[in-house]
C-alpha cells in the first residue's frame, strides 16, 4: 500500500504549512460577492491559477475541492 494514502486531510495540510506552502483566494475586485483564484504560495514564490471561481455555493464548493486536490498533490510532490 502507498505511504501517501495513509496519511489523512488534514495531515497532508500541515505539512504544507509546516513547509512554507500555503493555498488561499485572491480576490479579483474588491465588492461583494467578488470572483476569486488560486493562490499557491510555496517558501515566498507565488503563483496564481487562470481559473475563476465565483462566489456561489456551486463556486465555493468548486474551490474547496481544488484546493484539497492541490494541498494532495504539493504533499506527495514536495514530500520525498
Amino acid at each position: 500500500m502507498d505511504i501517501n494514502t495513509q496519511v489523512k486531510p488534514h495531515q497532508k495540510r500541515q505539512w504544507c504549512w509546516d513547509n512554507d506552502i500555503f493555498i488561499y483566494a485572491k480576490v479579483m475586485e474588491h465588492k461583494r460577492k467578488s470572483n476569486i483564484k488560486i493562490v499557491i504560495d510555496i517558501k515566498g514564490d507565488k503563483q496564481m491559477g487562470e481559473e475563476i471561481y465565483k462566489q456561489t455555493k456551486a463556486g465555493q464548493l468548486k474551490f474547496a475541492k481544488k484546493v484539497d486536490e492541490l494541498y494532495d498533490y504539493l504533499y506527495i510532490a514536495f514530500n520525498k
